[in-house]
């Protein structure tokens, strides 16, 4: 599962372009995941660099980015 959330969650990155945290509960959910699993591992990517958090300079919500270690 572990894997396979993280797959999700690349493919996310790649088909939204910089999602917000809302944009990848809701490509993950739809896909059989909860809320909380793809929180953790999002923040789990993010503290091993695979990805990287951007601040959007409109509403100045976060964003994710593939990071150095994708």
């Amino acid at each position: 599962m572990d894997s396979a959330l993280k797959t999700l969650i690349r493919e996310c990155v790649q088909k939204v372009g910089d999602p917000l945290m809302e944009d990848i509960y809701e490509y993950v959910c739809q896909r059989g995941h909860t809320k909380n699993d793809a929180r953790v591992k999002v923040l789990d990517m993010v503290n091993f660099g695979e990805l990287r958090m951007t601040e959007d300079v409109i509403d100045h919500d976060w964003t994710y980015r593939k990071g150095t270690n994708w």
